[in-house]
This record gives structure tokens, sequence and C-alpha cells, in this order.
């Protein structure tokens, strides 16, 4: 299996509004500078790069993996969305995620959940996208994603058998956390939007496909009220 020497790039946001979550500029222009940073100390505001809550969030003690399953290991679920869920449905307006539908057992604190498809056979499975009513609902549901494994403290980047907490930038900002990890033979990236209230997940067993299609800012998101 390759190895990813750096994660570059990330999931870029189209702008639906005058108040923007992320600027969509059709193309990364940073492709070529890293795209995560390693954790460090917590801190409040758009720099952080520690993940998981804040200080008023504890991630779970228990010892169960409590973090979503294989993003769409549930039927596809053909239920009419909810207020909530079509709510979400409507803010993913660009990118590789099309034809979404209800999503089971995404976790808990999440206020919509969806299974969304994706336009190639990149990822194995339908995309798990999530959406949050608080910011520590949010760094709540990312801490379960860290719990549920180890990452070297000196890890940089995810890749050929290594994974990674920390992170991700679009455009030299910081724009949420990074899980990076293998689970069951596959890679596993869950990452947030901070701003948005927004994070999402996807699996492959071929990494190098994987990493590759989150590089592509496959969830782009509109500045609409949510």
């Amino acid at each position: 299996m390759p190895i990813w020497a750096s994660l570059v790039g990330a999931v870029g946001v189209v702008l639906a509004a005058t108040i923007p979550v992320m600027v969509n500029s059709g193309s990364r222009t940073d492709i070529s500078s890293p795209a995560i940073t390693k954790a460090g100390p917590t801190k409040a505001g758009p720099t952080t790069s520690e993940p998981g809550p804040g200080p008023d969030t504890t991630a779970p003690e228990s010892d169960e993996d409590t973090s979503p399953d294989d993003p769409s290991d549930t039927p596809s679920n053909d239920r009419e969305l909810t207020t909530a869920e079509q709510s979400l449905a409507d803010r993913i307006v660009d990118g590789d995620l099309y034809d979404c539908h209800s999503a089971d057992n995404p976790g808990t604190g999440t206020s919509a959940a969806l299974n969304c498809s994706a336009s190639n056979s990149v990822p194995l499975t339908e995309p798990l996208v999530v959406s949050f009513d608080t910011n520590s609902d949010l760094n709540a549901w990312m801490a379960t994603e860290f719990s549920s494994y180890d990452a070297p403290d000196d890890a940089t980047a995810c890749g050929d058998e290594q994974n990674f907490k920390g992170s991700w930038r679009y455009q030299g900002v910081v724009t949420g956390t990074l899980a990076c990890y293998w689970k069951n033979d596959k890679l596993r990236i869950a990452w947030s939007y901070t701003d948005a209230l927004v994070a999402a997940v996807a699996e492959d067993s071929d990494a190098e496909a994987l990493l590759k299609w989150w590089n592509s800012d496959p969830l782009q998101l509109c500045a609409c009220t949510p």
C-alpha cells in the first residue's frame, strides 16, 4: 500500500450567502502545501490545532468503541427526509456527493444524518454527513472518533498504516479537526467544519484512492442558515 508523506489540500465550501463559511475558489491554490497540522494544546478560535472537545466537553470514558459504524452499513433508507435532514441536504451544494438519504446510527448528539452517493467507486461505502446544533455536540462527536484509536505523537500525515489526529486547513486557515485511522482494514477519514457545525466520514480499503478523493473537495457546503 503506498505511503502518504503528507495529507494535502482539504475540503472546500461553496458560498451561497454573503457571509461565508469557507470560500470555494474552484480549485485549490495550496494543493502543494501541507493540509494538516500536528495536534497541539487546546485553544479557542479558528487557529486551534487540537482535536477533540474544548474545556466544557469530555470524550466518553467507556472502553467500548462508540464511533459511528461503517458509514453505509445499514440498508438504504427510502423514507422521506425530516426537516433537519432536508436542511442539511440543501446545504450540500457542490462537490462529489449527491442523492442523499437518511442515515441510521450516526452517533450521539447529531441533529441530522445523511448517507450520500459519490460519483465514482471511491469511497467504497457511502460517506456519512452529519450536522449538529452546538459546537459542544460537534466536538463531542469528533472526540468519540479520536478516542477509538491511537496515533503517534509525531504523526504529520496519514496513509500507509499510519494514524493521525489533528486539524485540517483550507487555503491556510484551520477549518476543523481531522481523524484519520485504520479500522477493519479500511482507512477511515472523519473531518469537521467548525463554523458550519458539520462533520463527515468516509472509508475505503484503498488509502491512496481515498486520500485523492478527499483532496478533491468532495463535500462543499453553502453558508446558508442551517
